[in-house]
């Protein structure tokens, strides 16, 4: 009875591996049109400490949007600070 439950958890086991180690990792390219999603296997990453090329990918990725973010808004300030429109007036002139 006890080696036929031990066959089983071996079973269970073996088929979990198999789904997990058969899963395609996501590409770099992936993560990066799905954001969201490349937050939350980051976040899963490091609550568990997990490593792997899912979470190595996905970490590229919002490393890569997070810079591309930064210069969007670099660029946003440069522009307010050449028009003028970074620092208001209080009567209108300059």
């Amino acid at each position: 009875m006890a080696a036929r439950r031990v066959r089983l958890v071996a079973a269970v086991v073996l088929a979990a591996s198999c789904l997990v180690a058969c899963q395609q990792a996501k590409s770099v390219d992936w993560y990066k049109a799905h954001r969201a999603e490349a937050e939350e296997v980051e976040t899963r990453c490091m609550a568990n400490g997990a490593v792997g090329e899912d979470c190595g990918n996905a970490a590229l990725a919002l490393k890569a949007l997070r810079a591309e973010d930064f210069a969007r808004a670099q660029a946003a300030t440069q522009k307010k600070i050449e028009d003028g429109s970074m620092w208001p007036s209080w009567n209108g002139k300059r």
